[in-house]
Parts: structure tokens; C-alpha cells; sequence
């Protein structure tokens, strides 16, 4: 409870992300990681030879939990971002949210939100816990995924990055329905749009390489955009190497399956 008030008490709009923060540092998040990829190994061998877990009240509240964030994180986000672009700047809307000059977007309760969605990352590493306690198929992508968007989303903040407020803005959208569909599917209904999500993460990832590509322009124009180049580029690969994966995903798991649907009917 003290780190929770703790958390709450910097919502504030003089706000910065430091590394005084809980969980704000590379000691907390390798050791998650190692935590994580632990559970993994030891907990796929220890299940072997069990039965899985039902968790039939578990996995509803996480999931529930998780949509819930979501939703508070876009609506958070997107207020504080409304009134930036409403007060203006003196190199205009579309530089500050794609370059960030002014460092407008570098502090302010936006950028608790943004601490926020970090923390959220944390807690979004219990859906592979689950996976393993319920003895479902775990792919690389999956793991993948949980572990780099930790230390991403890390860089990301650390340096201020301009155009990070689409990525993580996006995100959080995309995990609305997604976390919403796991809820509902973990107490026995199959909403329709499942297919779906994977095609609405591929144009997120779409759009994060966009906004980071209109960055990339500026800094190549000799504009000081906020955050380190090492930063942008770090994000580019990443959000590459996720498109790539997801389309992948996709093309496995609904291309080739309608496909070999066809040759058997």
C-alpha cells in the first residue's frame, strides 16, 4: 500500500520519469526478466506430469484487471495529450507530438500515465504464469513480446522519447478488447472478434513505425528532437522485429489454416 501512495502522489504536472521510481531501474526490470524466463523453464517441467489448474476465478479478475487499466490509461493519456494540443507550442502540434523540440511532452501527467502503462508491463508478465499453470501451448512470440516491451517501454521513458505516446497509447487500445475477449473466453463465451485483434496489433505496430519514421525525418533535418537517436533506433528494430513476428503469427494461425480448411472440403 506505501508503493501504491507512493505512485499516486507524483501525479503531478511538473511529473518526470526518474529512476527513483518503483520498479523504474535496470536492476528490477533484468530480475523480473530472469524471474520470468525461470518460471517458464522450471514451471513447463514441474507441470509435465500434473494436472493443469483450472483457476476458474483467477483468470477472469487478472484479465478483468488488465482491461480496466487499459481503458484508464488510454482516457488518461488522451486527456492530458488533448489539452497540449489545445494550449499549442510555438513549433506546433505536429513536431511536438512526432519530435517533441519544446520537451513539451517531456514532463507532465502524461507522463505518469506513461510510468503507469511501464508498471502494467510487470503485471502483464502473470498472463505467461498462467499459460504454464494451465499447460497451454507457449510460443516464442509470447515471450518474447512480455520481455522486450518491459525494457522497451523503459528506453522509451528514460529518454523521453517524442513520439512514445502512440505507442503506448496504441497499445493500451489494442489491449482493451483483447484483455476484455480473454475475460469473457475464461468464463465459457467466444466473442467474434478474435481473428481480429491479431490484425489490429499488426496496424499498431504499423503506426509506431510511422510516427517513429516522421521522427527519424526530423532528427536527419538537424531538429533537436527529445530523446537519444540511440533510443528511436532501439524502438524502430523492435516494433520491426514485433510487425514481422505478428505477421508471421497471423499468417500461421488463420492463412494456413483456411487454406488447408479449403483442401479438405
Amino acid at each position: 500500500m506505501q508503493v501504491l501512495k507512493e505512485i499516486f502522489q507524483e501525479y503531478d504536472e511538473q511529473f518526470k520519469f526518474h529512476e527513483g521510481l518503483p520498479l523504474a531501474n535496470w536492476p528490477c526490470i533484468v530480475g523480473a526478466i530472469v524471474a520470468y524466463l525461470a518460471i517458464i523453464g522450471f514451471g513447463r517441467d514441474l507441470m509435465q506430469n500434473k494436472n493443469k489448474f483450472e483457476l476458474k476465478g483467477i483468470v477472469p479478475l487478472h484479465n478483468a484487471i488488465l482491461c480496466i487499466w487499459s481503458v484508464a490509461m488510454v482516457v488518461g493519456i488522451t486527456k492530458e495529450l488533448l489539452s497540449i494540443a489545445v494550449h499549442g507550442g510555438q513549433e506546433g502540434n505536429f513536431i511536438t507530438f512526432f519530435c517533441d523540440p519544446e520537451r513539451r511532452l517531456a514532463k507532465g501527467k502524461q507522463v505518469w500515465w506513461f510510468y503507469i502503462f511501464f508498471l502494467s508491463k510487470y503485471y502483464e508478465l502473470l498472463d505467461t504464469v498462467i499459460i504454464v499453470l494451465k499447460k497451454r501451448p507457449l510460443i516464442f512470440l509470447h515471450v518474447y513480446h512480455h520481455c522486450i516491451t518491459l525494457v522497451l517501454t523503459f528506453v522509451m521513458l528514460q529518454n523521453n522519447t517524442g513520439a512514445q505516446w502512440l505507442a503506448i497509447t496504441a497499445n493500451a487500445c489494442v489491449h482493451i478488447p483483447m484483455y476484455f475477449y480473454y475475460a469473457m473466453s475464461s468464463i465459457g463465451y467466444q466473442p467474434w472478434w478474435k481473428k481480429y485483434m491479431t490484425e489490429f496489433q499488426t496496424v499498431q505496430f504499423i503506426a509506431d513505425l510511422t510516427a517513429n519514421s516522421i521522427g527519424f525525418y526530423y532528427f536527419y533535418n538537424g531538429v533537436d528532437c527529445a530523446g537519444a537517436i540511440g533510443s528511436w533506433i532501439f524502438g524502430q528494430a523492435v516494433l520491426l522485429s514485433f510487425l514481422i513476428l505478428f505477421i508471421n503469427f497471423y499468417q500461421t494461425t488463420y492463412t494456413a489454416a483456411l487454406q488447408n480448411k479449403k483442401k479438405t472440403t
